[in-house]
């Protein structure tokens, strides 16, 4: 039976055919032109020359999209015509869903359908102004430089004239520690514009910051966006402070990175001492990525050990060092709560099993006891 179960599983991994399919271009964007007509090329990726893909349309505008080929043999392609209406559908993104999947055969019974899709975007103006903006600000460290940028993207179908600044806060803070103005722009309809800058961090203390983007067209669209200023620092944020007295044991250390950038080769230095035992040993180094949190491991025999030592650590990392310092107690291991509930769990497990007897008899006189009629 085991056997014929193996050759079955087989026979039917064997039917299993899992087949790549894909779609390219994956997106295509366009702007909408009352009336316009566009015709695009999709190939279809298949590992397969005798794969069979199915072709089909969804979502937005289908009724104005025309197919070269709703099937397709291997990895060949096809041509989407899309011809756009006169009066402008919904404002925003529309979406033209091309849907691929693979087309089962009587021999493929077995098996999951593969289905893929591609988009066409048809980004359709919003009546009146309306702007759209990116605000991009990355993390930095001390005296160095934080690129900004700023993309708008005017989606209405006025012309907008459009002022930006940017504003820098301490989180925390109400007062503004640094300010950057760009220049005025002129957008037209359906226009975009991309607007970079350099923040020089010099002067500002690390920490955790917010820039303020502060767009006024006519209107006003506000954008925050957090960010961090770095610097050269480790962290101890916890260390182990017991151990027990017995073989060799594990001792770890956890740190944090207010860097931000990779900082290899981080160790930690450990000295464990009282009045009459002094014993120092140092631990593998990691490396921690910008603002990561890491664990060193270090290893001790406490089985000469007892009672409470000073604990100094010192941790090194690219030429600099931070200083720790706590108590390490190491603990005779109490054998006789684990035995004491060990006796309890099996001293209950007699009460139960002799109520159960005591039970069972009396249930069984009661039955002998009962009277014929």
């Amino acid at each position: 039976m085991k056997r014929g179960m193996l050759f079955l599983g087989i026979f039917l991994i064997c039917l299993v055919r899992v087949q790549a399919l894909g779609i390219s271009p994956a997106i295509t964007e366009i702007d909408f032109v009352p009336g316009q007509e566009y015709e695009f090329t999709f190939s279809v990726i298949s590992e397969s020359p005798d794969q069979i893909v199915e072709v089909k349309v969804g979502g937005d505008l289908v009724e104005y999209v025309k197919l070269s080929d709703d099937e397709v043999e291997g990895g060949g392609s096809f041509n989407l015509k899309l011809k756009l209406p006169v009066k402008a559908p919904r404002p925003g993104p529309n979406r033209i869903s091309i849907i691929l999947s693979e087309k089962k055969s009587e021999e493929k019974f077995i098996g999951t359908k593969i289905e893929i899709r591609g988009t066409i975007i048809v980004k359709v103006p919003y009546p009146g102004r309306y702007l759209e903006a990116d605000f991009n600000l990355g993390d930095g460290n001390v005296d160095s430089s934080i690129l900004v940028g700023v993309d708008l993207f005017n989606r209405g179908k006025e012309s907008l004239y459009v002022n930006s600044k940017v504003e820098f806060y301490e989180i925390g803070g109400d007062q503004s520690v640094h300010f950057m103005p760009f220049s005025p722009n002129m957008l037209e309809a359906g226009q975009s514009k991309n607007m970079q800058k350099v923040l020089n961090t010099s002067g500002m203390k690390p920490g955790n910051y917010i820039g303020k983007l502060t767009l006024d067209y006519g209107e006003s669209l506000v954008i925050n966006r957090s960010f961090r200023i770095g610097y050269l620092f480790i962290k101890i944020n916890n260390f182990t402070n017991e151990l027990p007295r017995k073989d060799i044991q594990k001792f770890f250390i956890g740190i944090e990175s207010q860097w931000n950038g990779q900082i290899n080769n981080i160790y930690a230095d450990v000295n464990i001492s009282n009045s009459t035992k002094n014993i120092a040993f140092r631990t593998p180094s990691i490396t921690l990525e910008p603002w990561h949190t890491g664990l060193l491991e270090g290893f001790i025999d406490t089985r000469d050990l007892n009672g409470a030592y000073d604990l100094n650590i010192v941790l090194n990392y690219m030429d600099q060092k931070t200083y720790g310092t706590g108590t390490l107690k190491i603990i005779e291991q109490d054998y006789n709560l684990g035995f004491i509930a060990l006796i309890g769990g099996i001293a209950i497990i007699i009460v139960l099993l002799i109520i159960y007897f005591i039970w069972k008899s009396l249930r069984g006189k009661n039955s002998n006891g009962k009277r014929k009629r």
